[in-house]
């Protein structure tokens, strides 16, 4: 399933800070390994597509947006949507599947996301442009655009200072009328030591450039 993949490519056992760490370690132990799943609907959550698998508790939800069908990561144990009746649920369908060796996921291309990557980029030279008129340490800052899926809504960008400071800050973007917006959200910056949980973010970027006004 690529959202384990997803998982275990960005977030390995010895970097993982977000949730709790054990369950990757719980997948890495079944790399290369058969794995048999159901996709369930329970009668007390009609509206939710789960898929469990025969090695670990959490499931995960299947969701539709945009034509796109995809994995919305993992519930944990009696948390949000989690079903109360476990017992009573029809399976839609049974799968087996093996998880891979981590990898860099397959994000996938298409115009759309072209017209994106490129109004992410426009944002992004605007936003550096706004910086750089107050100060001008921003002069020859280094990009990295996250690559991403259509479907997820937005991305993040990794902003290197020639005085070697990180900032990371995170754009969304989506289709209001038929026109396509862009826009910003709070960011943070990234202390150096800690610059190894997000490397793959960069070397995986679907856009780096230095950037001059």
């Amino acid at each position: 399933m690529e959202n384990i993949n997803y998982r275990l490519w960005f977030y390995p056992y010895e970097y993982y800070y977000i949730g709790s760490p054990e369950y990757n370690r719980h997948l890495e132990n079944y790399i290369n390994k058969p794995i048999d799943g159901e996709i369930r609907v329970y009668k007390d959550m009609k509206e939710v597509v789960y898929v469990h698998t025969d090695i670990t508790e959490p499931m995960a939800i299947i969701k539709y947006n945009d034509e796109f069908v995809y994995g919305f990561g993992f519930l944990q144990k009696d948390g949000y949507l989690w079903p109360i009746d476990l017992e009573n649920y029809e399976v839609i369908d049974r799968f087996s599947f093996v998880i891979p060796e981590p990898h860099k996921p397959n994000y996938g291309t298409s115009e759309s996301k072209d017209e994106i990557i490129a109004a992410i980029e426009e944002y992004v030279d605007l936003m550096l442009d706004d910086h750089y008129r107050y100060s001008k340490k921003w002069a020859n800052t280094e990009v990295y655009i996250a690559d991403f899926y259509e479907y997820e809504g937005s991305t993040g960008v990794f902003l290197i200072l020639a005085d070697g400071s990180i900032r990371y800050s995170p754009v969304a973007f989506e289709y209001i009328k038929g026109k396509l917006e862009t826009y910003g959200g709070k960011g943070f910056d990234i202390e150096a030591s800690r610059i190894n949980e997000y490397e793959k973010y960069m070397t995986d970027a679907v856009r780096h450039y230095i950037w001059n006004p």
